[in-house]
């Protein structure tokens, strides 16, 4: 019994490490739009040009991941991402 409670406790530990993102979130105000089409990819459309990166969630951060550089977005408890700058993505 205490080995099942330990492995069920260890695997959402994990899960909730390893969280992946699906769908697309579309922020009203530019129509940016963040599409998760992978479990390590996604697509970020601008409005004025598409580019593809890698993402990790770390807690509450989401990081864009490119050759560039690093961005950090906030997922908020209420779903949306909060990107820099303060533009807001809610999922479509």
């Amino acid at each position: 019994m205490k080995k099942a409670l330990l492995f069920t406790v260890t695997a959402c530990l994990l899960a909730a490490c390893g969280q992946k993102l699906s769908g697309t979130y579309v922020n009203q105000t530019t129509d940016a739009k963040l599409i998760f089409e992978s479990s390590d990819k996604v697509i970020y459309d601008t409005g004025m040009g598409k580019v593809e990166v890698s993402y990790k969630v770390d807690g509450k951060n989401l990081k864009l991941i490119s050759p560039e550089g690093t961005q950090i977005f906030t997922l908020s408890d209420d779903g949306s991402i909060q990107a820099p700058m303060g533009l807001n993505f809610k999922k479509q």
